[in-house]
């Protein structure tokens, strides 16, 4: 049969089966696991009930006692499902795991945490997002595999463990020390990035902005774009290259000020404002971000701020055809130009280098050599752009 049939197979199986797989994940919400306090065996045992009904036969493997007491837990289970494929020792061993165990509640809740209550399409109690519905993801996607009465060769194996919110030791890390699994491959349940969904569960919440990446721009946003410190306003930003890749990396983007608060952590959205920006990987070379709609104010309204003068800029114009055009470049201040600003010439500045350059080689602290190469490195700092440069001034 052609794939694209056994694709319309699988999607009219679990259109067909949606409703089952609902009512599966709202009776295994109906069994707390907020851990603490960590009482989850009950939780693995209607699990296996359940998953009999379906002709899957759950391993029950209790982690002891005193194991679990240490843990400052009160019980776990751990459940297995093996399905094999095939011959015996044909194929690889696939895992899908995925953890039973949530911490508690919060407060602010108008339905029961405990109770899978189905409100505009939307399931709602501890554990629906993480990862009870892993479960029932996991277990009906076996199903329809199964439904399928393909040859296949190979294991899929379910764990369904208890340990995620303490650190997984006594669940999938128990499993394996205890050699009662060996898969060859591993899916474990995780998030999907989750900034278009209508709901977020409270534990999603932020998880973008904990695991984003800073990258760092060569400027200032005192100097260039202040009023994203001062106000809070939001300007475009985006690559301005690498566009036929898709970005993938979530960040937030810091400058090379020496204010902590230097950075760039609030984005345009579609509907709201975005804590991370979507960037490409970064891959060792100069990568190009825009900051859009400024204009001239922000610079002037930057006036210098911890002595960074003006960026290099160019002006662009787009032709009545079309076509982009590069009117005009000019080069940013130099580290003289901005300390003239504040009474410092450089001249001067070189005229008391030399000075001290001149004593030090009499008193043999430095060589001549030494010396030329110490002035020459001060005269091109002066004569130097004000924020960071290649070795070779690019």
């Amino acid at each position: 049969m052609p794939t694209h049939d056994r694709y319309q197979e699988l999607d009219a199986w679990i259109d067909a089966h949606f409703d089952e797989e609902v009512r599966f994940l709202q009776e295994l919400i109906r069994v707390p696991t907020d851990t603490p306090p960590g009482n989850n065996t009950p939780h693995a045992i209607r699990t296996a009930e359940l998953l009999k009904t379906f002709g899957f036969d759950a391993e029950k493997h209790a982690v002891p006692q005193a194991e679990v007491e240490a843990h400052g837990l009160q019980s776990i289970t751990n459940l297995i499902v093996r399905r094999p494929y095939g011959a015996k020792g044909m194929g690889l061993t696939v895992a899908l795991n995925a953890h039973g165990d949530v911490v508690p509640p919060g407060d602010g809740w108008t339905t029961d945490p405990y109770g899978g209550e189905i409100k505009d399409g939307s399931i709602y109690g501890r554990a629906s997002a993480v990862s009870k519905s892993d479960f029932a993801s996991f277990t009906f996607a076996v199903r329809a595999l199964e439904s399928l009465q393909a040859q296949l060769k190979g294991t899929v194996e379910l764990h369904f463990t208890y340990d995620e919110e303490f650190g997984g030791e006594l669940g999938p890390g128990w499993l394996l020390k205890h050699g009662l699994t060996k898969p060859d491959l591993l899916i474990a349940a995780g998030f999907s990035l989750v900034q278009d969904l209508d709901y977020i569960p409270e534990e999603l919440a932020g998880l973008d902005r904990t695991l984003s990446d800073t990258y760092y721009g060569n400027f200032s946003v005192f100097q260039s774009v202040p009023d994203s410190w001062a106000i809070k306003q939001l300007f475009p930003v985006m690559p301005i290259h690498r566009l036929d890749e898709q970005p993938t990396r979530h960040a937030v983007i810091s400058d090379v000020s020496c204010d902590s608060d230097g950075k760039i952590d609030a984005f345009i959205d579609q509907r709201d404002v975005k804590k991370t920006l979507l960037l490409h990987p970064y891959d060792g070379h100069h990568y190009y971000i825009g900051v859009f709609l400024i204009g001239a104010y922000q610079e002037i309204l930057g006036d210098l701020h911890n002595l960074f003068g003006d960026t290099n800029a160019v002006h662009v114009d787009l032709s009545p055809t079309g076509e982009v055009e590069l009117n005009q470049i000019l080069k940013g201040e130099t580290v003289s130009e901005v300390l003239d600003y504040v009474q410092f010439k450089g001249r001067d500045l070189m005229d008391l280098l030399q000075v001290s350059i001149n004593t030090a080689v009499k008193e043999r602290r430095i060589t001549p050599p030494e010396a030329a190469r110490f002035v020459k490195f001060y005269e091109d700092g002066l004569n130097g752009y004000t924020y960071l440069e290649e070795p070779d001034g690019e």
